[in-house]
Protein backbone atom coordinates (compact mmCIF):
# COMPACT_ATOMS: atom_id res chain seq x y z
CA UNK A 1 0.00 0.00 0.00
CA UNK A 2 1.59 3.41 -0.89
CA UNK A 3 2.39 5.94 1.90
CA UNK A 4 -0.13 9.37 2.02
CA UNK A 5 2.34 11.08 0.61
CA UNK A 6 3.46 9.36 -2.11
CA UNK A 7 -0.73 9.73 -2.69
CA UNK A 8 -0.51 13.12 -2.61
CA UNK A 9 2.43 13.28 -5.46
CA UNK A 10 0.54 12.01 -7.86
CA UNK A 11 -2.15 13.88 -6.88
CA UNK A 12 0.14 17.33 -6.94
CA UNK A 13 1.09 16.27 -10.53
CA UNK A 14 -2.55 15.28 -11.90
CA UNK A 15 -3.56 19.13 -10.50
CA UNK A 16 -0.24 20.22 -12.37
CA UNK A 17 -1.36 18.92 -15.35
CA UNK A 18 -5.07 20.00 -15.49
CA UNK A 19 -4.25 23.53 -14.56
CA UNK A 20 -1.78 23.15 -17.79
CA UNK A 21 -5.03 22.26 -19.52
CA UNK A 22 -6.91 24.54 -18.34
CA UNK A 23 -4.80 27.47 -18.55
CA UNK A 24 -4.12 26.33 -22.52
CA UNK A 25 -7.52 26.92 -22.96
CA UNK A 26 -8.30 29.98 -20.98
CA UNK A 27 -5.41 32.23 -22.76
CA UNK A 28 -6.71 30.86 -26.27
CA UNK A 29 -10.18 31.94 -25.07
CA UNK A 30 -11.84 28.95 -25.81
CA UNK A 31 -13.71 26.13 -24.55
CA UNK A 32 -12.32 22.70 -23.91
CA UNK A 33 -11.61 20.31 -26.87
CA UNK A 34 -13.52 17.16 -26.64
CA UNK A 35 -10.10 15.57 -26.33
CA UNK A 36 -9.48 17.95 -23.89
CA UNK A 37 -12.35 17.39 -22.09
CA UNK A 38 -12.49 13.60 -21.91
CA UNK A 39 -8.67 13.92 -20.67
CA UNK A 40 -10.02 16.69 -17.80
CA UNK A 41 -12.50 14.19 -16.52
CA UNK A 42 -10.26 11.25 -16.26
CA UNK A 43 -7.91 13.43 -13.86
CA UNK A 44 -10.80 14.88 -11.83
CA UNK A 45 -11.84 11.12 -11.68
CA UNK A 46 -8.18 9.97 -10.80
CA UNK A 47 -7.90 12.76 -8.13
CA UNK A 48 -11.55 11.93 -6.70
CA UNK A 49 -10.47 8.28 -5.93
CA UNK A 50 -6.79 9.48 -4.70
CA UNK A 51 -8.42 11.66 -1.99
CA UNK A 52 -9.78 8.58 -0.96
CA UNK A 53 -7.10 6.84 -0.60
CA UNK A 54 -5.41 9.50 0.68
CA UNK A 55 -7.45 9.69 3.33
CA UNK A 56 -7.43 5.99 3.78
CA UNK A 57 -3.50 6.44 3.71
CA UNK A 58 -3.65 8.79 6.73
CA UNK A 59 -5.89 6.87 9.00
CA UNK A 60 -3.65 4.08 9.00
CA UNK A 61 -0.71 5.92 9.35
CA UNK A 62 -2.35 8.29 12.53
CA UNK A 63 -3.16 4.25 14.15
CA UNK A 64 0.51 3.34 13.13
CA UNK A 65 1.76 6.20 14.94
CA UNK A 66 -0.15 5.94 18.10
CA UNK A 67 0.68 2.07 18.39
CA UNK A 68 4.13 2.53 17.85
CA UNK A 69 4.14 5.91 20.87
CA UNK A 70 2.27 3.92 23.31
CA UNK A 71 4.76 1.09 23.09
CA UNK A 72 8.10 3.23 23.14
CA UNK A 73 8.69 2.17 19.40
CA UNK A 74 8.83 3.74 16.07
CA UNK A 75 7.66 3.80 12.83
CA UNK A 76 8.79 5.40 9.60
CA UNK A 77 7.85 8.91 8.46
CA UNK A 78 6.98 10.11 4.99
CA UNK A 79 9.32 12.06 3.50
CA UNK A 80 8.79 15.63 2.30
CA UNK A 81 8.18 16.24 -1.44
CA UNK A 82 11.60 18.32 -2.23
CA UNK A 83 9.96 20.90 -4.23
CA UNK A 84 7.97 21.93 -1.00
CA UNK A 85 9.74 25.54 0.34
CA UNK A 86 8.90 27.26 3.28
CA UNK A 87 10.15 30.16 1.88
CA UNK A 88 8.20 30.49 -1.46
CA UNK A 89 4.81 29.02 1.18
CA UNK A 90 5.65 32.76 3.11
CA UNK A 91 6.23 34.66 -0.12
CA UNK A 92 3.62 33.27 -1.88
CA UNK A 93 0.85 33.56 0.62
CA UNK A 94 2.22 37.50 1.87
CA UNK A 95 1.47 38.28 -2.05
CA UNK A 96 -1.32 37.01 -2.09
CA UNK A 97 0.08 34.16 -5.13
CA UNK A 98 0.22 30.92 -3.29
CA UNK A 99 0.71 28.26 -6.08
CA UNK A 100 1.63 25.25 -7.12
CA UNK A 101 2.86 22.33 -4.41
CA UNK A 102 3.17 25.10 -1.48
CA UNK A 103 -0.84 25.91 -2.75
CA UNK A 104 -1.31 22.33 -2.92
CA UNK A 105 0.00 21.07 0.57
CA UNK A 106 -1.55 24.30 2.04
CA UNK A 107 -5.20 23.39 0.49
CA UNK A 108 -4.43 19.71 2.10
CA UNK A 109 -3.44 21.23 5.30
CA UNK A 110 -6.95 23.36 5.89
CA UNK A 111 -9.00 20.63 4.82
CA UNK A 112 -7.79 18.13 8.20
CA UNK A 113 -6.39 21.08 10.17
CA UNK A 114 -7.69 24.33 11.33
CA UNK A 115 -5.96 27.00 9.49
CA UNK A 116 -5.86 30.96 9.38
CA UNK A 117 -2.80 31.61 7.56
CA UNK A 118 -0.55 29.75 5.37
CA UNK A 119 -0.81 25.57 6.20
CA UNK A 120 2.82 24.45 6.29
CA UNK A 121 3.37 20.31 6.66
CA UNK A 122 5.41 19.35 9.63
CA UNK A 123 6.82 16.95 7.79
CA UNK A 124 8.88 19.25 6.32
CA UNK A 125 10.10 20.01 9.30
CA UNK A 126 11.82 16.49 9.63
CA UNK A 127 14.04 17.31 6.81
CA UNK A 128 17.72 18.30 6.27
CA UNK A 129 18.74 19.96 2.88
CA UNK A 130 22.64 20.33 2.02
CA UNK A 131 23.64 23.14 -0.03
CA UNK A 132 25.87 22.62 -2.76
CA UNK A 133 26.89 26.42 -3.41
CA UNK A 134 28.46 25.37 0.38
CA UNK A 135 30.06 22.60 0.03
CA UNK A 136 33.07 21.35 -1.72
CA UNK A 137 32.92 17.50 -1.88
CA UNK A 138 30.11 15.52 -3.88
CA UNK A 139 28.53 14.33 -0.52
CA UNK A 140 27.06 17.92 0.07
CA UNK A 141 24.86 17.47 -3.58
CA UNK A 142 23.20 14.87 -1.76
CA UNK A 143 19.68 15.75 -0.05
CA UNK A 144 19.30 13.74 3.00
CA UNK A 145 16.15 13.10 4.80
CA UNK A 146 16.51 12.67 8.19
CA UNK A 147 12.80 11.71 9.96
CA UNK A 148 9.71 13.47 10.87
CA UNK A 149 9.25 16.71 12.54
CA UNK A 150 9.09 15.33 16.38
CA UNK A 151 12.03 13.68 15.84
CA UNK A 152 13.51 17.27 14.98
CA UNK A 153 11.88 18.98 17.59
CA UNK A 154 13.65 16.93 19.79
CA UNK A 155 17.12 17.57 19.53
CA UNK A 156 16.06 21.37 20.57
CA UNK A 157 15.10 19.74 24.30
CA UNK A 158 16.62 17.76 27.00
CA UNK A 159 13.72 16.08 26.78
CA UNK A 160 13.85 14.60 23.68
CA UNK A 161 15.47 10.95 23.75
CA UNK A 162 13.48 10.74 27.26
CA UNK A 163 9.74 11.82 27.01
CA UNK A 164 7.31 9.86 25.19
CA UNK A 165 5.99 11.64 21.56
CA UNK A 166 2.98 11.13 19.94
CA UNK A 167 2.46 13.45 16.77
CA UNK A 168 0.06 14.13 14.15
CA UNK A 169 -3.29 13.14 16.33
CA UNK A 170 -6.77 14.29 14.95
CA UNK A 171 -8.74 14.20 18.31
CA UNK A 172 -8.59 13.65 21.84
CA UNK A 173 -6.67 10.66 22.92
CA UNK A 174 -7.08 8.47 25.73
CA UNK A 175 -4.08 6.50 27.74
CA UNK A 176 -5.01 4.07 29.57
CA UNK A 177 -3.11 3.44 33.11
CA UNK A 178 -3.02 0.02 34.78
CA UNK A 179 -2.72 0.43 38.99
CA UNK A 180 -3.74 -1.18 41.74
CA UNK A 181 -3.09 -4.89 40.63
CA UNK A 182 -2.58 -7.85 43.61
CA UNK A 183 -2.38 -11.29 43.82
CA UNK A 184 -2.09 -14.29 46.39
CA UNK A 185 -1.45 -17.63 46.83
CA UNK A 186 -4.46 -20.54 47.04
CA UNK A 187 -4.96 -23.69 47.77
CA UNK A 188 -5.81 -26.00 44.73
CA UNK A 189 -9.28 -25.86 44.85
CA UNK A 190 -9.68 -21.99 46.25
CA UNK A 191 -11.08 -19.20 44.35
CA UNK A 192 -8.50 -16.59 42.51
CA UNK A 193 -7.70 -13.97 44.17
CA UNK A 194 -9.17 -11.14 42.67
CA UNK A 195 -5.97 -9.17 41.50
CA UNK A 196 -7.84 -5.70 42.19
CA UNK A 197 -6.86 -4.30 39.31
CA UNK A 198 -7.73 -0.46 38.09
CA UNK A 199 -7.89 0.65 35.25
CA UNK A 200 -7.62 4.69 35.08
CA UNK A 201 -7.20 7.05 32.04
CA UNK A 202 -5.20 10.36 30.95
CA UNK A 203 -6.22 12.27 28.04
CA UNK A 204 -4.58 14.57 25.64
CA UNK A 205 -6.65 17.18 24.54
CA UNK A 206 -5.04 20.01 21.80
CA UNK A 207 -4.02 23.27 23.88
CA UNK A 208 -2.86 25.82 21.34
CA UNK A 209 0.71 26.96 21.30
CA UNK A 210 1.46 30.56 20.26
CA UNK A 211 4.84 31.37 18.89
CA UNK A 212 6.40 33.99 16.94
CA UNK A 213 9.47 34.79 14.81
CA UNK A 214 10.57 37.90 12.85
CA UNK A 215 12.31 37.70 9.64
CA UNK A 216 13.94 39.94 7.39
CA UNK A 217 12.43 40.89 3.87
CA UNK A 218 15.75 40.36 2.34
CA UNK A 219 16.14 37.14 4.00
CA UNK A 220 12.78 36.00 2.44
CA UNK A 221 14.60 37.41 -1.33
CA UNK A 222 16.94 35.30 -1.28
CA UNK A 223 16.97 32.21 -3.30
CA UNK A 224 20.19 30.53 -1.60
CA UNK A 225 18.71 27.00 -0.54
CA UNK A 226 20.58 27.34 3.22
CA UNK A 227 17.59 29.85 3.94
CA UNK A 228 15.04 27.38 4.23
CA UNK A 229 17.75 25.52 7.01
CA UNK A 230 17.65 28.87 8.86
CA UNK A 231 13.84 29.78 8.47
CA UNK A 232 13.05 26.03 9.35
CA UNK A 233 15.58 26.04 12.44
CA UNK A 234 14.03 28.87 13.78
CA UNK A 235 10.69 28.05 13.91
CA UNK A 236 11.17 25.04 15.33
CA UNK A 237 13.19 26.21 18.39
CA UNK A 238 10.74 29.12 18.75
CA UNK A 239 7.88 26.05 19.65
CA UNK A 240 10.17 24.16 21.45
CA UNK A 241 11.39 26.51 23.80
CA UNK A 242 7.71 27.07 24.89
CA UNK A 243 6.93 23.80 24.82
CA UNK A 244 9.48 22.58 27.61
CA UNK A 245 9.28 25.17 29.68
CA UNK A 246 5.60 24.28 30.29
CA UNK A 247 6.70 20.25 30.66
CA UNK A 248 9.21 21.44 33.24
CA UNK A 249 6.84 23.98 34.47
CA UNK A 250 4.22 23.88 37.48
CA UNK A 251 1.38 25.07 35.85
CA UNK A 252 -1.74 23.26 36.90
CA UNK A 253 -2.95 22.77 33.40
CA UNK A 254 -6.56 24.18 34.00
CA UNK A 255 -6.59 26.18 31.75
CA UNK A 256 -4.70 26.84 28.09
CA UNK A 257 -1.28 25.60 29.50
CA UNK A 258 -0.12 22.16 29.98
CA UNK A 259 0.29 20.57 33.08
CA UNK A 260 3.49 21.08 34.48
CA UNK A 261 5.53 18.03 36.13
CA UNK A 262 6.43 20.22 39.22
CA UNK A 263 2.65 20.56 39.92
CA UNK A 264 1.84 16.81 38.28
CA UNK A 265 4.42 14.85 39.46
CA UNK A 266 4.86 13.83 43.99
CA UNK A 267 7.01 15.98 45.88
CA UNK A 268 9.68 14.04 47.81
CA UNK A 269 10.74 15.99 50.38
CA UNK A 270 10.26 19.93 50.88
CA UNK A 271 12.49 23.04 49.39
CA UNK A 272 16.06 22.49 51.10
CA UNK A 273 19.18 23.17 50.81
CA UNK A 274 20.96 20.72 48.20
CA UNK A 275 22.15 17.60 49.55
CA UNK A 276 23.47 13.73 48.71
CA UNK A 277 20.68 12.21 51.33
CA UNK A 278 17.75 14.36 49.43
CA UNK A 279 19.04 12.86 46.31
CA UNK A 280 19.52 9.49 47.67
CA UNK A 281 15.80 10.12 49.14
CA UNK A 282 14.16 11.03 45.88
CA UNK A 283 16.21 7.32 44.37
CA UNK A 284 14.45 5.62 47.09
CA UNK A 285 10.71 7.06 47.06
CA UNK A 286 10.88 6.33 43.22
CA UNK A 287 12.07 2.92 43.51
CA UNK A 288 9.31 2.39 46.67
CA UNK A 289 6.59 3.44 43.43
CA UNK A 290 8.39 0.65 41.56
CA UNK A 291 8.68 3.04 38.56
CA UNK A 292 12.69 2.65 38.75
CA UNK A 293 13.16 1.63 35.63
CA UNK A 294 12.69 2.74 31.81
CA UNK A 295 14.12 6.08 30.28
CA UNK A 296 15.21 7.59 33.97
CA UNK A 297 16.82 11.28 34.43
CA UNK A 298 17.36 14.19 36.92
CA UNK A 299 16.53 17.27 34.97
CA UNK A 300 17.21 20.77 37.18
CA UNK A 301 17.91 24.35 36.38
CA UNK A 302 21.15 25.50 35.39
CA UNK A 303 21.77 26.91 39.24
CA UNK A 304 20.92 23.84 40.42
CA UNK A 305 23.51 22.32 38.34
CA UNK A 306 25.81 24.57 39.55
CA UNK A 307 25.16 23.51 43.57
CA UNK A 308 25.31 20.06 42.41
CA UNK A 309 28.77 19.96 41.31
CA UNK A 310 29.86 21.01 44.64
CA UNK A 311 27.77 18.39 47.11
CA UNK A 312 30.19 15.70 47.37
CA UNK A 313 28.68 12.58 46.57
CA UNK A 314 29.74 8.91 48.07
CA UNK A 315 31.48 10.54 50.75
CA UNK A 316 33.62 7.07 51.68
CA UNK A 317 37.26 7.05 51.83
CA UNK A 318 38.87 4.40 49.71
CA UNK A 319 36.02 3.88 47.35
CA UNK A 320 36.04 4.58 43.89
CA UNK A 321 33.77 7.35 43.93
CA UNK A 322 34.73 8.98 47.65
CA UNK A 323 35.02 12.64 47.66
CA UNK A 324 33.62 13.29 44.00
CA UNK A 325 30.74 15.71 43.64
CA UNK A 326 26.62 14.57 43.07
CA UNK A 327 26.99 15.67 39.65
CA UNK A 328 29.99 14.13 38.11
CA UNK A 329 30.07 13.69 34.17
CA UNK A 330 26.80 14.24 33.64
CA UNK A 331 25.33 11.35 36.39
CA UNK A 332 24.24 12.10 39.19
CA UNK A 333 24.55 9.06 41.73
CA UNK A 334 24.86 6.97 38.55
CA UNK A 335 21.63 8.25 36.77
CA UNK A 336 21.20 10.71 33.98
CA UNK A 337 21.20 14.36 34.56
CA UNK A 338 20.75 17.38 32.51
CA UNK A 339 20.20 21.02 33.31
CA UNK A 340 18.12 23.58 30.70
CA UNK A 341 16.89 27.71 31.43
CA UNK A 342 13.23 26.00 30.79
CA UNK A 343 13.37 23.95 33.80
CA UNK A 344 11.05 25.30 37.04
CA UNK A 345 12.47 28.39 39.10
CA UNK A 346 9.39 29.24 41.49
CA UNK A 347 11.73 32.29 42.97
CA UNK A 348 11.50 31.40 46.53
CA UNK A 349 14.25 30.33 49.18
CA UNK A 350 14.85 27.06 47.20
CA UNK A 351 14.54 27.84 44.18
CA UNK A 352 15.85 25.22 41.66
CA UNK A 353 13.60 22.61 40.39
CA UNK A 354 15.05 19.15 40.81
CA UNK A 355 13.10 16.30 39.31
CA UNK A 356 14.12 12.55 38.97
CA UNK A 357 11.85 10.74 36.38
CA UNK A 358 10.72 7.90 34.60
CA UNK A 359 10.37 9.98 31.41
CA UNK A 360 8.68 7.53 29.04
CA UNK A 361 5.58 8.11 31.68
CA UNK A 362 6.02 11.75 30.24
CA UNK A 363 3.76 11.64 27.22
CA UNK A 364 3.93 14.64 25.13
CA UNK A 365 1.32 14.63 22.32
CA UNK A 366 1.13 17.45 18.63
CA UNK A 367 -2.09 17.42 17.20
CA UNK A 368 -2.77 17.75 13.00
CA UNK A 369 -0.06 17.44 10.71
CA UNK A 370 0.68 20.81 10.19
CA UNK A 371 1.54 24.56 11.48
CA UNK A 372 -0.85 27.73 11.20
CA UNK A 373 1.17 30.36 10.32
CA UNK A 374 0.06 33.96 10.43
CA UNK A 375 2.46 36.34 7.96
CA UNK A 376 2.29 39.53 9.05
CA UNK A 377 4.27 42.03 7.29
CA UNK A 378 2.96 45.45 9.00
CA UNK A 379 3.72 44.79 12.48
CA UNK A 380 7.49 45.28 11.62
CA UNK A 381 7.23 46.92 8.85
CA UNK A 382 9.13 49.63 9.58
CA UNK A 383 12.45 47.52 10.03
CA UNK A 384 11.88 46.11 6.95
CA UNK A 385 10.85 42.46 8.30
CA UNK A 386 7.60 39.96 8.62
CA UNK A 387 6.62 38.85 11.84
CA UNK A 388 5.42 35.32 11.56
CA UNK A 389 2.74 34.55 14.02
CA UNK A 390 3.62 30.53 14.54
CA UNK A 391 0.30 28.47 16.01
CA UNK A 392 0.25 24.69 16.97
CA UNK A 393 -1.49 22.50 18.83
CA UNK A 394 0.17 20.58 22.12
CA UNK A 395 -0.62 18.97 25.48
CA UNK A 396 1.34 16.86 27.70
CA UNK A 397 -0.02 14.11 30.11
CA UNK A 398 1.71 12.17 33.36
CA UNK A 399 0.56 8.37 33.08
CA UNK A 400 1.32 8.11 36.90
CA UNK A 401 2.01 10.54 39.40
CA UNK A 402 4.56 8.49 41.59
CA UNK A 403 6.91 8.43 38.22
CA UNK A 404 8.17 12.01 38.84
CA UNK A 405 9.77 12.76 42.09
CA UNK A 406 10.74 16.28 42.77
CA UNK A 407 11.77 19.15 45.12
CA UNK A 408 13.53 22.49 45.00
CA UNK A 409 16.94 22.86 46.23
CA UNK A 410 19.39 26.05 47.02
Amino acid sequence: MKKSLDLKETRSDLVSKLEDVHGKATSEKRELTKSEAKKVDTMISKIDDLDVNIKRAEKIESELRTAAAVSGGSVSQPKADKRYSIQNAINGYMNNNLSGIEKEYHDEAKRSNTITGVGIPTMVFGETRNNPQLTSNASGMIETQVGDWAGTLQNKTVLGDLATWMYGLSGDMKLPTLSGTTAGWGTEVANATDAASVIASTTLQPKKLSSYMDISKMLLAQTNNSVEGVIRDDMTNAIASVLEAAVLGADAGAGATPQGVFNAGTQAMAGAAASYANILEMQKDLETANADFGRLAYITTPGGRQILKQVVGQPTSGTDFAGQPVWYEDLIDGYMARSTGNCNDDGSGHPNGLVLGRWDDCVIGQFGNALDVVVDPYTKAISGEVRLVILSFWDVVYRRATSFQYTHIS
